[in-house]
């Protein structure tokens, strides 16, 4: 399978503090690149701040234009705000994190089927 990870962070994101571009859902996509790859799936890393370091063999860095050409999309990169249409490409973002307490405004969220929780309790808010 063809797999595009979009991410808002600079590779790899375990050199950066915790609290800033290097916080523990950018962890979590780092390593999940590499273990989409490991499985045997192609990886596309479309990073907003680029690397610091060259990517592990096997994830090619790439831009969000790329999706057109993948089989499905874990598109962090876009904001709880937003509708997203990818031309009919599959498409999932991780919630990491209780969008309300983190300061997002529960009323103009576009809550998606896409959207996949980490835990359940932050399913429910």
């Amino acid at each position: 399978m063809r797999v595009l990870l979009t991410a808002d962070h600079r590779y790899p994101a375990s050199r950066f503090p915790a609290r800033g571009i290097g916080r523990a859902s950018a962890r979590q996509l780092d390593l999940l690149a590499r273990g989409l790859v490991s499985l045997g799936h192609e990886v596309f890393y479309a990073l907003a701040e680029g690397e610091e370091e060259p990517l592990p063999p096997g994830i090619v860095a790439c831009s969000e234009r790329m999706a057109a050409d993948v089989d499905v999309v874990h598109h962090q990169r876009v904001s709880p705000y937003e509708r997203v249409d990818l031309g009919g490409v599959p498409w999932v973002r991780t919630i990491h994190t209780d969008l309300g307490a983190s300061g997002y405004d529960r009323a103009r969220l576009q809550i998606s089927e896409h959207w996949i929780y980490v835990s359940r309790a932050l399913a429910s808010r």
